[in-house]
Formats: C-alpha cells, sequence, structure tokens
C-alpha cells in the first residue's frame, strides 16, 4: 500500500510539472501574428488596404496585413517566395536536440543530469510548436472561413487537397494543416506515456512512434524509422517487386485496374502499399492470409492520391530547386525513396527523377488531380 501511494504521488508531480513547462513556452500571440505576417503576407495592391473590421476578436491571431473575411489571394499572384510557399514552418519538424558529450573529468551523475535536461528542454520546445502550429492554422482557417473552399482544421483531407488546387492553399500551407491534424491527434496518447514513464520516455519512444507527436521525434526515431523502410524496399526488391518507377508513374486509375482475384496482382499490390508505407508489413505477419485486399487496395489508392496531389502542389510553387533539405528528406520518405547515408544532391537528383517520371505518365494535369481528389 506504501508502495502505491508514493507512485501515485510521484505521477502527480510528473503531471503537475509536465503541465507547468507547458504554460511556461506558450508562444504570444504576438509572436504567432510577426510569424504569419513574415511567411505569409500579400502583394500589395494599387488601392489602398481596407482596414479589419472593428467587430473582429481582440484575440485573432491574424496579422493586421490579413482581412480575415477576404478571399484569399491565387498562389502566383501572393507576393512569395518559392521557399515560402513550398516549405512549412520549421516548427512542423522536431527542434535540434544538443546532447552533452561525456568526457573523463565529468563525474556519470553529472553527465546524466545534464543529458536528461537537454531531453527535457527538447520536448517543452517540441510541445510548444505544436501549440505555435496549431495558433498558426487556426489564423488560416480564419482568413479562409469566407473563400471559395473554406478548410479547417477540423476539415477532411479531401477538402484541405481541394482547396490546394484551388489555389486557396499554398504547399507549406497544406502540409501545416495535415502536420497539425496529425500532431494533435496524438497527444492524448503521449502525453499518457510522459505520466507513466517520466524521464524514462526517451528510452522507448524509437518502439512507440505512431503515438508520438513528429515535432517530438527525436534523432534516433528517425533513423530507425528510415532504416526500416529501407530495408523493407530491400525485401521487396528481392521478391521482384520494384517500386520507385512504377510508383511514379502510378495513379488511382490504375491502382483501380488492379485484379483481386489474380494472384499476380494481389502480390504486386501488396508489394507497391507496403513500398510507401501505406499500411504496416505487421498487418500481414499477424492475419496473413485473413488481411482483406480490398483494404490495402483502399489505403494504396489513398496514398497515390496524396502523392500526386504533393507532386502537383512542389511543381505549382517552385520546383524541387527551392525545397529545404529537411523538406526533401520527408517528401522522399513519403515516395519510399532512400534517404539514408546520401548526400544533398542525390536526394534532390532522386525527387527530381520521380516527378519527370510522373509528368512523362500525364499524372500531374490539372483534369487527372482533379479527378483523382474527387475520386
Amino acid at each position: 500500500m506504501r508502495y502505491s501511494l508514493s507512485a501515485h504521488c510521484r505521477s502527480v508531480r510528473i503531471c503537475e510539472a509536465f503541465q507547468k513547462h507547458l504554460l511556461l513556452f506558450r508562444p504570444s500571440q504576438h509572436q504567432c501574428r510577426k510569424y504569419a505576417a513574415r511567411t505569409y503576407e500579400r502583394k500589395p495592391t494599387a488601392a489602398p488596404a481596407k482596414k479589419a473590421s472593428s467587430t473582429a476578436p481582440s484575440t485573432s491571431l491574424v496579422s493586421p496585413k490579413f482581412s480575415i473575411s477576404a478571399k484569399p489571394l491565387p498562389v502566383e499572384s501572393r507576393n512569395l517566395s518559392a521557399e515560402e510557399a513550398l516549405n512549412p514552418p520549421s516548427s512542423t519538424l522536431p527542434p535540434v536536440l544538443n546532447t552533452p558529450i561525456r568526457t573523463s573529468s565529468i563525474p556519470a551523475y553529472k553527465h546524466y543530469y545534464s543529458l536528461g535536461r537537454a531531453y527535457l528542454t527538447f520536448y517543452k520546445t517540441g510541445f510548444k510548436a505544436i501549440y505555435t502550429n496549431f495558433r498558426l492554422a487556426q489564423s488560416f482557417q480564419q482568413q479562409f472561413a469566407d473563400s471559395s473552399s473554406p478548410v479547417g482544421l477540423f476539415s477532411s483531407r479531401r477538402a484541405i487537397q481541394e482547396a490546394l488546387f484551388d489555389g486557396t492553399l499554398t504547399r507549406s500551407q497544406y502540409h501545416l494543416f495535415l502536420r497539425v491534424k496529425s500532431d494533435v491527434s496524438r497527444i492524448p496518447l503521449f502525453g499518457l506515456v510522459f505520466c507513466i514513464f517520466g524521464e524514462f520516455t526517451p528510452l522507448i519512444v524509437t518502439v512507440l512512434n505512431p503515438v508520438v507527436p513528429k515535432t517530438l521525434w527525436v534523432p534516433g526515431q528517425w533513423k530507425k524509422a528510415r532504416l526500416k523502410a529501407q530495408k523493407r524496399r530491400e525485401h521487396l526488391v528481392k521478391d521482384g517487386i520494384t517500386g520507385r518507377k512504377g510508383l511514379a508513374q502510378l495513379n488511382e486509375q490504375e491502382v483501380e485496374s488492379f485484379d483481386l482475384s489474380d494472384a499476380g496482382d494481389v502480390r504486386r499490390l501488396k508489394g507497391l502499399a507496403q513500398w510507401v508505407g501505406a499500411y504496416p508489413r505487421l498487418w500481414d505477419r499477424v492475419l496473413g492470409g485473413a488481411l482483406p485486399v480490398s483494404v490495402v487496395k483502399s489505403r494504396l489508392q489513398k496514398k497515390t492520391r496524396e502523392l500526386q496531389v504533393d507532386d502537383f502542389a512542389i511543381e505549382r510553387d517552385g520546383g524541387v530547386a527551392h525545397l529545404s533539405v529537411e523538406e526533401m528528406k520527408v517528401a522522399c520518405d513519403m515516395r519510399g525513396l532512400d534517404v539514408l547515408d546520401k548526400g544533398e544532391e542525390d536526394i534532390r537528383g532522386n525527387l527530381s527523377r520521380w516527378l519527370e517520371e510522373g509528368r512523362k505518365a500525364g499524372n500531374r494535369t490539372p483534369g487527372r488531380i482533379k479527378a483523382a481528389i474527387a475520386s
């Protein structure tokens, strides 16, 4: 009974400290306004801009340079550089983790204390980034409320894709919405893990990727996930499945044409789905032949649509040349392209070849993209 009571008290203290750190690192409204104004500033017009309505709530995070009730301008007419239109805010990716290096003159207890503080700072910064991204996405949601394609954090993925295709969203805003939705949905489970394991959380997060928000992924998680995906693709190549070129030229209509009664089509369907991580291989190991092939087909169609839309956005908003290195790596992860032990030029070249192959197959035309979103 004494042990249970002490364990309970320890959990309560961890929860209180966890909430305290979140409150200490909440971004101010001024910071969100300043960021939105710097990154998504509209091009000035000849006519004087109208002032925002005085009835607007004082807590709005939208920059004064925006008019909440105004329609968003098409992508090509905004005063944005290609880098700003293509790359989501860096806060949607994990912060830098600065771990101390132990020398012989540093006692073990001091080193581990410093190491714990480094991880605590990393997680606090990551949680701060989630909150900042959420507020920034909310400001865009207010801005687009009266547009032809209203979109928000609780909109469906298809609605967000339609807003991207219509020019309401840039690729940067598109991925901001998707990443915020994903990170916010993972917070409850990760918060429970953090309250249970406390300072030992970094030791177990590498096996809990599905419940950890992406802004809280430590470098070891990224490396392990990419290495696992790379080994999976190597295994598929040995089985005769070559995914890169086939997937770049694949579209939803071709996925729909797979014959689920044909063993060869089913084998290729599962191989292509595993190549881009449309579903985990664990399903095959656990369910075996009981795994419905229709589920695999549906998930591959969804993944193919996402890749078509993202390819369209990259080419429209500036091209691969203006993507940051980290965003190129994330884009390659989505497409099943290797990034481990590769330089920037190799990664950029692989992504460029992917887009070129899809362009030759006609998968990036507006009509094909519109049909894919509507399907």
